[in-house]
């Protein structure tokens, strides 16, 4: 069953959650999940109907931060299988463009999976004049992670000091990387985060008072973000780590 839904995916651009298969009234498959089984007579042929389902929010919201993921990390493997399953068909636009983040990363092979599945991305002078889009502290001082991610693609310093009332908080100042511990609950700030660490932010930077972004995460609760800077070296350090292992 599998392997037919690939095929339709190939041959008709229907991803398989969206796929439902129909045989003589009976549903075969319907977002994904093999139904009931029916046995076929050999060398039968079989006329089966494919109808395309729209994908609830809930579940396409999941396959974008997914796929979102997927490009931070560099994971080929995991882009392809999240673009067979129906990702990028209708990104929320609060979550910033997977194609801005190949071309910060500057990952082609990333950039043609993504344009070869129809995913294209209005670019800057496209979505208006908004200067979330010019400058990477504006980004953040406006809690836009897409503007932010279109900063990075266009060379924005990963490491541009910000200070109060410009994405960090509880600091008088800090990286981007703090900033996004405080504004972790934004879709798709771990996917950012991890495009920061690879554009060689400093995952130990110190803020105002010298606490590092792993102290930042901690401090916010910000579990996947707290996993990705681990991932890439980061550290518990600063004055809120050390007061809080005495407490």
């Amino acid at each position: 069953m599998h392997e037919l839904q690939e095929h339709l995916h190939r041959e008709w651009q229907i991803p398989i959650l969206a796929q439902r298969l129909v045989l003589k009234d009976e549903v075969l498959a319907h977002e994904g999940a093999v139904g009931r089984v029916v046995r076929l007579p050999a060398g039968g042929d079989v006329e089966l109907v494919c109808l395309r389902n729209q994908l609830s929010a809930e579940v396409q919201e999941t396959l974008d931060l997914r796929l979102l993921r997927a490009v931070a990390a560099g994971d080929y493997s995991q882009m392809a299988s999240a673009l067979t399953d129906g990702a990028g068909s209708g990104q929320d636009s609060r979550m910033p463009s997977v194609l801005a983040m190949a071309l910060a990363l500057q990952d082609r092979e990333a950039e043609e999976m993504l344009r070869a599945a129809g995913i294209e991305a209005d670019l800057p002078d496209k979505l208006g004049t908004s200067q979330t889009f010019k400058s990477l502290r504006r980004a953040l001082t406006a809690r836009s992670l897409p503007g932010a991610v279109w900063c990075l693609a266009n060379g924005a310093d990963v490491n541009i000091w910000l200070r109060r009332g410009e994405g960090v908080q509880d600091t008088s100042g800090g990286t981007p990387l703090h900033a996004m511990c405080a504004q972790h609950m934004q879709l798709g700030a771990s996917a950012v985060v991890q495009l920061l660490c690879r554009l060689r932010a400093d995952v130990n930077a110190g803020d105002s008072e010298g606490d590092s972004p792993l102290a930042h995460a901690r401090y916010f609760g910000a579990k996947e973000i707290e996993e990705v800077l681990r991932q890439y070296g980061g550290k518990l350090r600063g004055p809120y780590y050390q007061f809080s292992f005495r407490r």
